[in-house]
C-alpha cells in the first residue's frame, strides 16, 4: 500500500482545512472576547459583535469546503475549492507569542492547498 496524492487525498485535505476553519468559527461566534484575547494584541479593542459576525462568516467559508469535500465534485470544482483554502490560510495576523507557531502551521496548510489546487497544470 503505497500513499498517493490523488482526488481522494484532496478531498481529505479539504475536509481538514473545513473542519479547522470550523474551529475559528466556533471560537468566534461562542467566545469573541476569548478569540481576542488569544489572537488579538492587547492594544486592539476587542468589538463582541464584529468578532461574532466573523465566526459566522468563517463558519460560511467552513461549510462550502465541508459540503464540496463529502460530495463527489468535478476535479475543477474540487482544486478551485483548494486554491480558495489555500489563499484563505494566509491571511491570518495573530499576536506575536502565538503569532509564529499559528503564521506557520496556517502557512503549511496554506500551501499544501494551493499546491493540490494548482497541481496537474491548473
Amino acid at each position: 500500500m503505497s500513499f498517493e496524492f490523488d482526488e481522494d487525498f484532496d478531498k481529505r485535505l479539504l475536509a481538514g482545512s473545513g473542519i479547522a476553519l470550523a474551529s475559528y468559527a466556533v471560537a468566534g461566534t461562542a467566545a469573541p472576547a476569548k478569540l481576542h484575547e488569544v489572537y488579538m494584541e492587547r492594544t486592539e479593542l476587542c468589538h463582541e459583535p464584529t468578532m461574532r459576525w466573523f465566526g459566522l462568516a468563517i463558519g460560511n467559508a467552513a461549510a462550502h469546503q465541508l459540503v464540496i469535500s463529502a460530495s463527489e465534485p468535478n476535479t475543477k470544482v474540487l482544486k478551485n475549492g483548494l486554491k480558495v483554502a489555500g489563499a484563505s490560510w494566509l491571511d491570518k495576523v495573530h499576536k506575536a507569542d502565538v503569532g509564529f507557531a499559528s503564521a506557520a502551521a496556517q502557512a503549511a496548510f496554506g500551501a499544501l492547498c494551493l499546491w493540490r489546487g494548482f497541481a496537474n497544470g491548473d
